[in-house]
């Protein structure tokens, strides 16, 4: 690689994984204040810049449910460059990210958990 990847726009990639999930809780209408908390641990966090891919695992449970976990793979392209490959991993990390959300709250066990 040419460097560190950049991957929260400079923020904590806790603070930026935890915003983007909760986002997604709320523009699904799944997120709600007093609903029961759910854990979501980030168990693989793989980029590939040499094969242009993201594989991000999450494993996701509450007090109702011990729960289940996901692993989805992103696409991206990439580059003979080293500076192009690294932009095109840190850029395809948000629509990586989206991706394993999508497919950890679409689970059909996502609503055992609530």
């Amino acid at each position: 690689m040419a460097g560190p990847l950049d991957l929260g726009g400079g923020d904590d990639l806790a603070n930026t994984i935890k915003q983007a999930i909760q986002g997604e809780l709320l523009a699904g209408g799944m997120f709600r204040v007093n609903a029961t908390p759910i854990n979501i641990i980030v168990t693989e966090l793989k980029p590939d810049s040499f094969n242009g891919s993201w594989t991000i695992g999450l494993q996701a449970y509450s007090r109702k449910s011990s729960g289940y976990a996901i692993q989805s793979t992103t696409g991206f392209s990439t580059s003979f460059s080293a500076v192009s490959a690294c932009n095109n991993t840190a850029t395809a990390f948000n629509r990586a990210l989206s991706d394993a959300i999508q497919k950890l709250v679409k689970d059909t066990r996502f609503k055992s958990l609530l």
